[in-house]
């Protein structure tokens, strides 16, 4: 049953990050349609709202979680 549990969330955030993806190229695309004078943001800097999801994955890769856990 863990092993089922594992794979829903392994499928639902691999979704997710698809998702992201493909709204970040979105706007990406969107932007570098603009004219250039009339544009706000280079389309590469799109993705530098990765960057806080890059510090999330890193905040639970490190195991700051492990202080909240239940002591046996």
């Amino acid at each position: 049953m863990e092993s089922l549990e594992t794979i829903i969330k392994l499928t639902y955030w691999t979704i997710m990050a698809l998702v992201a993806i493909l709204f970040l190229l979105n706007l990406q695309h969107t932007i570098r349609a603009v004219s250039p004078e009339n544009r706000k943001m280079k389309p590469g800097d799109v993705w530098m709202q990765l960057l806080p999801l890059h510090w999330f994955v890193l905040f639970i890769c490190m195991g700051y979680k492990r202080p909240f856990t239940r002591r046996k």
